[in-house]
This record gives structure tokens, C-alpha cells and sequence, in this order.
């Protein structure tokens, strides 16, 4: 029996979880060990600010895996994978309008967890600014969301 192929906004939307995925973690990851010393002020040695990076580091891998792996379950068409992808893009999607609609939100929470909010789910804001930064980021969150949410019946059909 042949095997049918994915449904093209499904794709879309796997690589797009991948792409913000791999983003957000590869520029978090660049900017810790850039600016590791100033992105913790409060540890007062040299000791502690490595300690912090390795800490950041790993808070990196973590978050860009809550969009890698549903993205690869998304391509091997399993279930879990679809659903795993609407409730991690709508969790990324409600903080990202909330933290950027109201950036005050961010600067209420910890030092510590304010980067690892911030330059994760605002990866493109280093580059862009702000502005650009936060609908890049909500642009391909949203269009993953939406498009995984068209093809549904589609995506389930094969599936099962």
C-alpha cells in the first residue's frame, strides 16, 4: 500500500514550529555566552555567572525542544503530535500577546526568568527591534497554529 503524503499546511506548519524552535534557541544560546556576565548582575563572581549559563543553556535546549519534538511527532504522523502542537503553539501564542501587548508583564517577573522569557519567546527582537521582533514572532506562531487547525480532518485521515 502506498503511503499518502502529509497535507501541505501541515508541513508548513511542522517546519514553522521547527524554524521558531531552533531560532529561538540558537540566538538565546548566542547571547548567553555573549552577555552572560551582564545578564546576571546579581551573581557577584565569576563563579556563579558561568553556573548561570550553564543554567541558561539548558533552559534553551528545554524550550526550543516544547517545539521541536511536536514538530517531528507532527511529520511522523502521530496523534500526540497534533495535539501536543495546538496546546504548546497556543500557550507560546497567549504568552507572546500578553508579554508583548504588555511588556510591563515581563519586568514584573524574576531577572533570571525575564531573559529566559524574553529572548525566547522574542528571539528576532535582537535584530529587529521590538516592533518587528514581536509580530515575526506572533506571525509564525499564529500562521503554525491556524494552519494546523485548517487541515485538520485532512491530517486525521491519514493518520488513522
Amino acid at each position: 500500500m502506498e503511503k499518502v503524503s502529509l497535507p501541505t499546511k501541515t508541513k508548513i506548519a511542522a517546519w514553522l514550529m521547527l524554524i521558531f524552535g531552533i531560532s529561538g534557541s540558537t540566538i538565546f544560546l548566542v547571547l548567553n555566552f555573549s552577555l552572560g556576565a551582564t545578564m546576571i548582575p546579581t551573581m557577584p563572581t565569576k563563579i556563579f555567572v558561568s553556573q548561570g549559563k550553564i543554567l541558561f543553556s539548558i533552559y534553551s535546549i528545554i524550550l526550543g525542544l516544547f517545539l521541536i519534538i511536536p514538530a517531528f511527532l507532527l511529520s511522523g504522523r502521530k496523534k500526540l503530535g497534533w495535539w501536543l502542537s495546538i496546546i504548546i503553539l497556543f500557550g507560546t501564542l497567549t504568552l507572546i500577546l500578553i508579554l508583548g501587548l504588555f511588556p510591563e508583564a515581563i519586568i514584573a517577573l524574576p531577572f533570571f526568568i525575564h531573559n529566559v522569557v524574553y529572548y525566547y519567546l522574542f528571539p528576532f527582537n535582537v535584530f529587529l527591534g521590538h516592533f518587528i521582533g514581536f509580530f515575526s514572532s506572533i506571525t509564525l506562531i499564529f500562521l503554525s497554529f491556524i494552519f494546523l487547525l485548517l487541515d485538520r480532518k485532512n491530517y486525521w485521515k491519514i493518520v488513522t
